[in-house]
């Protein structure tokens, strides 16, 4: 066990939340350090929340922008951020990542506060903040949750702290829920220790101008086959330890060695990962080696023959790599091809191609970095039959013993009608523990189905009751199921949206987002942090008010116009009666209503002077007759805007016509006939 705690606490530095990145990156790639921080630890059976609440100075007297950006390890997630706004904390809330872009960039050109927290590839997260004032403190809350693993029978939890500069407030407190042996501290922080209190245990310090820098790592006892059963309304989570009988799997003649040598490797831990390498080679003593290395193409590919353990030529090869370009990690074009068993070393972050082989073998997925892609290469080494190794986490016995035993999983569960949404749901790797989580109608049984090779080998049944109540139970459930919708995450983006949202996950496709005003909040639609609400439901009654009003009054105006269309269309369709009119040649009065045209086969265009008043003949719209003289022209008034709807009509005729919207008209008529034009408003021209 002694060995087991020295090689944990030889890698621990490296892994997540790396406290020397606890620093506020400005637009200059200056740096805003840390003056106080606060840790607080919770752990309840085998799930830890672990809250930072930090306090960053701007001595300089100019306002800042910043980021905060820091990667989580394997199975860590964010679950709260909190910023002072207006000299009092106030949480995120989870939004669409779209969405909380644009109301971020939307706010902060207002100059007021908005903070946003992000995930990206690779479980890395950065926090933008804003304003940071001049002379004053910057107040960023930050909680991110994680599941411990069991390992020889101890579960280990892992605060690697390594600030190397003094900070002004230092204190760190973890509680410890379970009931069972005290947990152990293993640190160089003197007068750090549990104490039993209130059914769990405590420990608590407290610091002035103090560095920092000596990682903690706590060790909990987890022996036997225990278990601890929880639930919520009608949510269930169990974790139950197991130690499945290890099987050794027949040595593969054939090895494919796939090495990543794109540029986000540069940073790798090649010495662990060359020293596991030669273990395992060690053990197999002759191997056949097909090494391909590669970053956005195949880069190389050559046979190596191993014979009694001796990887020299190999490991030169793999030293002398050249860590340059993305990733691609298709390879089925590849002209090398990649049959049995594979050792896949890379960090999953594919930018070129995502990983495709059409290997039928095992694939152990291999990785030495805490930026990762953590869950695809979960998700391609359990498919295949093989596993996932985390050398940041593992040491390097326990990833030498997964290299050489069959892979125990988990293969399901037998059908239940009271127990539903029970994740996971398909085939999982199971090393010393098993967790599950799902709903439930009634107190019930679960069998479990677990065995090697899709064979089940072991089942075992758990109860389910209604037990303490722990709304945490809800949450963790709602993590289990992203975790399955992720193995998809294209075509489940409205499911996890919709997950993310209800269960506050930070995902691919959400954000946390904090806003300064309320009417911030009510402009996107977006719902506040709980103290805002009353005033976020009053300001969206008034604008749902408001947009009723103006939807009505839009309702209203469409009526309007379409009422007006129609009687349009139906003046144009209407046929006026057909009146014969009498004049008489000579016949001349001074009420004489209209101007008098000498038709003529050429395009006319006719002036109609303005402040004419002359009423509208009562003559009836004609058809044209294609087979007899056609005259056109354009009616135009005096300062050359056409005239729609003016009367043109034969005169001593009902031959007539009205013009159109253009002022154009079309009528039947014969040499040295004259045509009457008359509109309202206008008289005739002399």
């Amino acid at each position: 066990m002694k060995k087991l705690i020295l090689l944990i606490s030889l890698f621990v530095c490296t892994q997540f939340f790396a406290q020397e990145s606890l620093e506020i990156v400005l637009k200059d790639s200056s740096r805003l350090k840390l003056a106080s921080l606060k840790i607080d630890v919770t752990i309840i059976g085998n799930f830890a929340t672990t809250t930072y609440d930090m306090k960053f100075y701007n001595e300089l007297d100019r306002t800042l922008e910043g980021e905060l950006v820091f990667p989580l390890g394997e199975g860590q997630s964010v679950s709260k951020f909190a910023m002072d706004v207006n000299d009092k904390l106030r949480e995120a809330v989870i939004v669409e990542k779209e969405l909380a872009r644009v109301a971020f960039e939307s706010t902060i050109r207002q100059n007021i506060d908005p903070g946003l927290l992000e995930k990206s590839e690779g479980n890395n997260y950065k926090a933008r903040i804003y304003p940071i004032l001049p002379k004053k403190h910057k107040h960023v809350v930050l909680t991110f949750e994680q599941d411990l693993s069991t390992l020889n029978q101890r579960q280990i939890y892992e605060l690697p702290l390594g600030i190397k500069a003094k900070l002004n407030q230092f204190s760190i407190q973890m509680n410890v829920l379970n009931e069972g042996k005290l947990p152990k501290i293993k640190s160089d922080i003197a007068n750090f220790f549990f104490k039993e209190s209130n059914g769990g245990f405590t420990a608590f310090l407290e610091k002035r101008n103090f560095k920092p820098n000596s990682p903690v790592i706590v060790e909990l006892s987890n022996t036997g086959n225990e278990k601890m059963m929880l639930s919520y309304q009608d949510y269930f989570y169990i974790n139950q330890t197991l130690e499945p009988n290890t099987r050794l799997k027949q040595k593969p003649k054939k090895i494919t060695l796939l090495w990543d040598t794109s540029y986000s490797l540069r940073n790798r831990n090649v010495e662990k990962e060359l020293a596991i390498l030669g273990e395992y080679f060690d053990y197999l003593r002759s191997v056949e080696v097909n090494y391909i290395s590669f970053s956005n193409s195949i880069v190389q590919s050559k046979i190596y023959k191993i014979e009694n353990g001796d990887w020299q030529e190999l490991k030169d090869a793999l030293k002398e790599a050249v860590y340059d370009g993305g990733t691609c990690m298709d390879f089925s074009k590849s002209s090398s091809k990649i049959s049995g068993e594979t050792l896949f070393f890379t960090d999953g972050l594919a930018n070129l191609g995502n990983y495709v082989s059409g290997n039928k073998g095992s694939i152990y997925t291999i990785n030495s970095t805490t930026s990762a892609n953590h869950e695809l290469l979960r998700e391609v080494a359990t498919i295949s039959g093989g596993n996932y190794i985390n050398l940041v986490r593992l040491p390097q016995t326990e990833a030498l013993n997964i290299l050489k035993h069959e892979t125990f999983q988990f293969l399901g569960y037998k059908q239940n009608d009271d127990i539903w949404e029970v994740y996971p749901n398909k085939k999982t790797n199971v090393s010393g523990d098993f967790t599950i989580s799902g709903r439930f109608s009634i107190d019930n049984t679960l069998e479990l189905l677990f065995g090697y090779s899709g064979k089940v080998t072991e089942r075992i049944k758990l109860q389910i009751n209604k037990s303490k109540s722990d709304e945490v139970v809800k949450r963790l459930w709602a993590k289990q199921k992203l975790k399955h919708l992720s193995s998809n995450i294209d075509e489940n983006k409205k499911e996890i949206i919709s997950l993310a949202k209800s269960h506050y996950l930070v995902t691919d496709y959400t954000s946390m987002l904090i806003l300064d005003r309320v009417e911030d909040y009510a402009k996107y639609r977006i719902e506040p942090p709980h103290e805002l609400k009353a005033q976020y439901k009053e300001l969206i009654r008034h604008l749902e008010e408001d947009e009723a009003y103006h939807l009505e009054r839009l309702n209203d105006r469409k009526k309007d116009l379409f009422s007006d269309y129609d009687n349009i269309l139906k003046w144009y369709s209407t046929k006026y009666p057909k009146n014969k009119l009498k004049q008489k040649d000579d016949e001349t009065t001074n009420n004489d209503t209209s101007s008098i045209v000498t038709s003529s086969t050429d395009v006319d265009t006719i002036e109609v002077h303005e402040n004419m008043v002359i009423p509208i003949p009562n003559s009836s719209v004609i058809a044209i007759d294609s087979t007899k003289r056609i005259i056109t022209g354009t009616i135009l008034d005096q300062k050359g805007r056409p005239l729609p709807a003016a009367n043109v009509v034969v005169a001593g005729t009902t031959n007539g016509v009205t013009t159109d919207f253009d002022g154009n008209f079309s009528i039947n008529a014969e040499e040295n006939d004259q045509l009457e034009i008359s509109y309202i408003g206008f008289k005739s021209l002399s």
